[in-house]
C-alpha cells in the first residue's frame, strides 16, 4: 500500500495502478488525476522491486516530465523508499529517444560533438542554404512562387521536410512520383540530410527518425534495450505522431507491458504532427480482448455547471463518418463535494450582444468590495519601511493606475477580484499586468467608475482618486473629476 499526504485514489484509479501487465489503455477526462495515477503507478512498480532503469515514462512537455520526478520523489521518500530516478527513463519523447542513440551511439552516423539543432536552427540552416534549395526543379510547385522573404520560404521547406520524417515516407517512392511538388519534396529532403551530415547535426524530427532505422537496422540493440526497459507509460497519447507510435510499439513488443494515457477530446497538435488515430486504435495493436481500458470520468477541477456544459456540446456533435466512430463514448461528472451556488462561467459570445449582460455589472458595480480591497492595500502600504515607500513611490509611477498599484501590494486572488471588478463592462483583448497596465482608451462607457493614481509631484504623497469619470476624450490617462481622496501617508 502507497502511503501519501493528501486524498487517496478513486476505485479506478487504483485498478490502474495495478494493471501492471500487458498493454492498458487510459481514457482520462480532464481534471480526473491521471498525473497522480501515472505518479502512484510507478510508485508502485518499485515498491514491487521494478528498478528504476526498467521503467520508462514519456511525458509531452518538460515541465511535465519535472512534476511527474518531484511527485514520485515525494512519495518515494514518503514511504521510506531510496532509488536513483536519474537511472530512470523519464522525460520527453524526443529526450528519451535522444538518450537511447547517446547509448549506441557507435551504430548511428553520429560522431562526437554533435549539434541538435531546435526549430529556429533548422530554419536558418535550410536558410543559409536557400539558393541551393531554390534551384531544384520544381521547387515552386512545392513552396508557390509568391513573392515572400527567402525566411518564409525556408520555413516552408523546413515544415515539409519534418513531415517526411515524421510519417516516414519512403523518399525513394516520392522521388519517382508523378506530381512534380512531391518529387521537389524528395529531393529537398535529400539536400538537408546531407547538410545534417555534413555538419554532424540532427534536428527533433531527425532524432525520431534515427532512432527507427537504429532499431530496424540493428535489431540487437532494440533486443539489449527490450532486455533492459519492461515497463512503458506515454502521457498525452493523443498528441503522439506516427514515428512516435511505430517506436514506442517496437521496445514494447517484448514485454507488452506498455501504458498509454490520453483524452481523445484534447488532441489538438494535428499542426505539428500528431494523429489522433493514435489513441482511438490503440487497441487494434494487440489480439482481442488483451489491451484493458479503463476511463477517468470524475473531474475534480471544475464546477458541475462547467462539466455539464461539456457532456452536453460533446454528446451533441457527430462523431461517425462513414460508419466509424471517431471518440470514445464517455461522460464526466463532476466529484463528490458542496459548490457554491455562484456564477461558474459568465459568458463567452462571437456576437456583440453583451450589452445587456454586462448591464447590472456595470450599474451595480460593487463598490464597497472594491473599497474594502483599496483600504487593505493601503494598510499593507503602511507597513513598509520609509525607504521601501521610496522605492514604491517610484516604481509605481510606471504604472499610472490603480490595478498595478494593487499588483504591488496585494496577492493575485485580490488584484484579480479587483480588476472584475474595474474593468467590468467590457471584454479586452490583452488582459492588464504590473509591467502591461491596460491604457483607458480602451474603455468606451464614460459612466464607467474607474480609479486613477495621483503621482504627479515627485516628492507628493501617492493619491487614490476613486469615483472619477472618464470621458471620451481619446486620451490615455483620461480627463477625471476629481472625487473622494484617501491619503496613503
Amino acid at each position: 500500500m502507497i502511503k501519501r499526504e493528501g486524498n487517496t485514489l478513486n476505485k479506478d484509479q487504483q485498478k490502474i495502478v495495478y494493471q501492471t501487465e500487458g498493454p492498458v489503455l487510459v481514457i482520462a477526462g480532464p481534471g480526473s488525476g491521471k498525473t497522480k495515477t501515472l505518479v502512484d503507478r510507478i510508485v508502485h512498480l518499485v515498491q514491487n522491486g521494478v528498478q528504476p532503469e526498467e521503467i520508462m515514462v514519456g511525458t509531452f512537455t518538460e515541465k511535465a516530465a519535472k512534476e511527474l520526478i518531484t511527485r514520485i520523489s515525494n512519495i518515494l521518500l514518503q514511504n521510506g523508499i531510496q532509488v536513483n530516478l536519474n537511472e530512470m527513463y523519464i522525460g520527453t519523447l524526443h529526450s528519451i529517444f535522444l538518450r537511447l542513440l547517446e547509448e549506441n551511439k557507435e551504430y548511428t552516423r553520429l560522431k562526437h560533438s554533435y549539434r541538435l539543432f531546435d526549430q529556429f536552427e533548422q530554419v536558418f540552416t535550410i536558410y543559409r542554404n536557400i539558393f541551393d534549395f531554390l534551384h531544384i526543379n520544381d521547387i515552386k510547385e512545392l513552396i508557390g512562387d509568391n513573392k515572400v522573404s527567402f525566411w518564409k520560404k525556408a520555413t516552408s521547406i523546413a515544415e515539409k521536410i519534418n513531415i517526411v520524417s515524421e510519417e516516414i515516407l519512403d523518399v525513394d517512392i516520392l522521388r519517382k512520383s508523378d506530381f512534380p511538388s512531391v518529387r521537389a519534396l524528395a529531393e529537398c529532403y535529400r539536400r538537408y540530410n546531407w547538410i545534417l551530415e555534413e555538419e554532424n547535426a540532427l534536428d527533433f524530427s531527425t532524432i525520431q527518425l534515427l532512432t527507427y532505422q537504429l532499431f530496424n537496422e540493428h535489431p540487437d540493440v532494440l533486443a539489449n534495450i527490450q532486455e533492459k526497459i519492461h515497463y512503458f507509460m506515454v502521457d498525452e497519447y493523443q498528441d503522439t505522431n506516427t514515428i512516435q507510435e511505430r517506436i514506442l510499439l517496437m521496445l514494447s513488443s517484448k514485454s507488452k507491458n506498455i501504458c498509454v494515457v490520453g483524452d481523445d477530446d484534447q488532441g489538438l497538435y494535428r499542426f505539428r504532427g500528431a494523429t489522433i488515430r493514435n489513441i482511438l486504435e490503440f487497441e487494434n495493436n494487440f489480439p482481442k480482448g488483451e489491451c484493458k481500458t479503463f476511463y477517468l470520468q470524475t473531474n475534480y477541477r471544475s464546477d458541475p455547471q462547467i462539466i455539464d456544459f461539456y457532456n452536453r456540446w460533446m454528446h451533441n456533435q457527430s462523431w461517425e463518418f462513414n460508419g466509424k466512430i471517431f471518440r470514445f463514448d464517455k461522460t464526466i461528472v463532476p466529484r463528490e463535494d458542496v459548490f457554491p451556488d455562484t456564477p461558474t462561467v459568465l459568458r463567452l459570445s462571437a456576437e456583440e450582444d453583451t450589452e445587456e449582460f454586462y448591464e447590472k455589472y456595470s450599474s451595480n458595480a460593487p463598490q464597497n468590495e472594491l473599497q474594502d480591497i483599496i483600504n487593505k492595500a493601503v494598510d499593507n502600504y503602511k507597513l513598509l519601511s520609509d525607504e521601501q515607500q521610496d522605492h514604491f513611490k517610484k516604481s509605481i509611477r510606471r504604472f499610472q493606475n490603480l490595478y498595478g498599484f494593487l499588483c504591488q501590494l496585494l496577492p493575485f486572488s485580490d488584484t484579480s477580484l479587483a480588476k472584475m471588478y474595474i474593468y467590468n463592462k467590457y471584454l479586452y483583448k490583452k488582459l492588464p499586468t504590473m509591467n502591461n497596465p491596460l491604457p483607458y482608451s480602451v474603455l468606451e462607457d464614460v459612466n464607467m467608475e474607474t480609479y486613477k493614481i495621483d503621482t504627479s509631484d515627485e516628492g507628493s504623497d501617492i493619491t487614490l482618486i476613486s469615483s472619477g469619470k472618464l470621458s471620451q476624450s481619446g486620451n490615455t490617462a483620461g480627463t477625471y473629476k476629481p472625487g473622494e481622496e484617501k491619503k496613503l501617508s
